[in-house]
């Protein structure tokens, strides 16, 4: 897995909470890199996960470049990767929120993307007011996307599809991306 170039840093302690029924049973600090990968390979994973099901390398989750929007991304793995019940298609990125149940394979566990206690999201009014200007914002992440190694060019992305106007220069890139991989 190659991290896409568009990634960054996070501005906010994402984490992942896990649960085993209703019982919290641990937590991922998943806010001090680009992207974390999970699954069973300890060598190639940020995070290990253990369980039969699970592939070796079996989901990342991506940092975006609006600093307070995730992505996951199921790896291609033989058992899926479902958020909120509904699984995930392979290789395609698509956008988590806050409050968002991951389970992977047949894993017994839920992983929850929360932030700490007393930690708020920053609001969509300040997404819309970015220090930069806008356009300089859309040709960054527009130029940024075509620069993916050969594997990430396998990879299709899915348009979110409660896209907010902070979601625009990111739709645009990627409906861009998706119309040079179906060209290849």
């Amino acid at each position: 897995f190659q991290c896409p170039a568009w990634a960054d840093l996070p501005t906010v302690p994402y984490k992942l909470d896990v649960y085993q029924g209703s019982q919290l049973v641990d937590s991922f600090d998943i806010s001090d890199d680009k992207s974390f990968l999970f699954g069973r390979l300890a060598d190639v994973v940020d995070i290990q996960l253990v369980h039969p099901s699970l592939s070796r390398v079996h989901f990342a989750i991506i940092h975006a470049p609006h600093q307070h929007t995730l992505y996951i991304m199921d790896m291609g793995s033989a058992n899926k990767t479902l958020v909120n019940e509904q699984p995930l298609p392979p290789k395609e990125i698509t956008k988590l929120s806050v409050g968002d149940s991951i389970i992977p394979g047949f894993d017994g566990n839920r992983y929850v993307l929360a932030l700490p206690e007393g930690v708020q999201e920053p609001s969509d009014e300040k997404a819309d007011s970015p220090t930069k200007e806008p356009e300089a914002e859309e040709s960054s992440v527009g130029s940024a996307l075509p620069d993916f190694s050969d594997a990430m060019k396998t990879i299709r992305f899915r348009v979110p599809t409660k896209a907010s106007a902070e979601d625009a220069a990111l739709k645009a890139a990627i409906e861009a991306t998706n119309a040079a991989v179906a060209t290849e």
